[in-house]
């Protein structure tokens, strides 16, 4: 990926004793000592490969050690850059097939195109073809409140509420089944149907938890 952002945030809430909002008694008790944090991700897309996990072993540039696809080679110039899209164009070659209007989107608006345009990796090119489709971007945003009340000098209780993924936001993903590239769209030529298809999600719904503590 070739850019990552990572920014966290922490912010005391104003309200209390030496805050400029200034409250003393009951109204301490239940503002006072709260604090927001949030966490924001954002990741710029990644380069990844036309591949055939038909000849993992067999196609050159693969390892047999780890069993690494050899990207195919773009007969073009440039980067293909993917997005969503919810009705793509179905070829005749039966690529992307598995993509559905209204159910499962495809990252080509057509994708026997995009698939037309590799070929497999021969000797005489003497590199791998990777690199060539730009995937999915991805972001995210988890926050949590915290409030600490004292009740007294030596006794406090503190209060937690988490949310991960807050705005349960979907980043979609490939096949989950394609241990290579299911974190975008699935790209492997081997099985035409699912080429290109956004049928999984690549992170978690969103989750909320809360806590409470006693401190004495």
């Amino acid at each position: 990926m070739r850019h990552i952002f990572n920014g966290v945030v922490s912010y005391d809430l104003p309200f209390g004793r030496g805050k400029p909002f200034a409250v003393t008694g009951a109204l301490d008790k239940s503002w006072a000592g709260g604090r927001l944090e949030a966490s924001w991700r954002r990741r710029a897309v990644c380069q990844c490969s036309s591949i055939t996990l038909a000849a993992t072993f067999a196609e050159f540039g693969s390892s047999g050690l780890n069993g690494d696809a050899a990207g195919w080679i773009r007969t073009s110039g440039g980067v293909i850059t993917s997005s969503r899209h919810n009705n793509a164009t179905i070829g005749p070659n039966g690529f992307g097939s598995a993509s559905q209007s209204g159910g499962f989107p495809n990252a080509f608006a057509n994708p026997d195109a995009v698939a037309a345009q590799f070929r497999p990796v021969t000797f005489a090119d003497q590199r791998a073809g990777m690199g060539a489709i730009r995937g999915l971007p991805r972001w995210n945003l988890d926050m949590a409140i915290t409030k600490n009340t004292h009740i007294t000098e030596r006794v406090n209780v503190r209060f937690d509420a988490q949310f991960i993924n807050l705005f349960n936001h979907p980043q979609f993903a490939g096949d989950s089944s394609d241990n290579y590239f299911n974190s975008n769209a699935a790209l492997d030529m081997s099985t035409p149907s699912a080429f290109g298809v956004l049928n999984s999600q690549f992170n978690s719904p969103r989750f909320i938890q809360f806590g409470l503590k006693l401190e004495f």
